[in-house]
């Protein structure tokens, strides 16, 4: 399990000048497009962002929470019009499912992590219920952050009680996907071998050949 909290300043002062879109020390840029194996958990302490999930663009406010499912590539490219600070939890399948394929793995824990019911659940602020789920989130940072003796039982069970909620609300069944399979596929292949390979040099030939693909086939596909 992962947990992580990015802040990005719309502007902040070099040399008693105002500066807009840059940088500061200690602070992150927003999110680059990524996708991994585990399930995230992503919601806005403070301001605004565009997150872009494979086809899909969502603008997600202060209080709003996105569930975004294993292997999604997601990601922004937002140019920012405030600060934004968001929290982050990551995990994978281990850490909430059980040996067993009881009842409650079945109905409740497989779907939060199923291929078929959709990239992500977006939960908004507005929406009934959402409040208690921010702070449960919260909550559960603050336990990984004190780290305190048996604190992982206490962070799965802030979790569990999360997708209790969200199971409550109602929001565990997502429309189905839009997303060309195959595509989606194919760009999983294509992002886990770069990130595995990332620190040799990467010919286009070999990463052609990975997907199965010629070369020029993989640069039309891929653009």
């Amino acid at each position: 399990i992962r947990l992580r909290e990015g802040k990005t300043f719309h502007t902040f002062f070099m040399n008693g000048e105002k500066i807009g879109g840059l940088k500061g020390p200690g602070q992150e840029p927003p999110l680059y497009f990524h996708c991994h194996r585990e399930l995230e958990l992503f919601w806005v302490c403070k301001g605004t962002v565009k997150i872009g999930i494979e086809n899909e663009v969502i603008q997600l406010n202060e209080g709003d929470v996105l569930l975004i499912r294993p292997d999604r590539i997601h990601g922004s490219n937002d140019c920012l019009k405030g600060d934004l600070i968001y929290r982050t939890i990551l995990f994978s399948y281990d850490f909430v499912g059980s040996m067993e394929n009881d009842v409650i793995r079945q109905n409740y824990i497989d779907p939060m992590f199923s291929v078929a019911t959709g990239p992500y659940i977006f939960l908004s602020s507005k929406q009934q219920g959402c409040e208690r789920l921010f702070h449960l989130l919260n909550d559960a940072y603050c336990v990984y952050e004190d780290s305190g003796r048996g604190f992982e039982l206490l962070l799965k069970a802030r979790i569990l009680e999360f997708f209790y909620e969200v199971v409550k609300s109602g929001k565990i069944l997502q429309k189905p996907e839009q997303t060309n399979a195959r595509m989606g596929l194919f760009m999983k292949k294509m992002n886990h071998y770069i990130s595995e390979n990332y620190s040799d040099r990467i010919e286009l030939n070999d990463a052609a050949r990975h997907v199965s693909m010629s070369k020029g086939y993989f640069c039309r596909y891929f653009k």
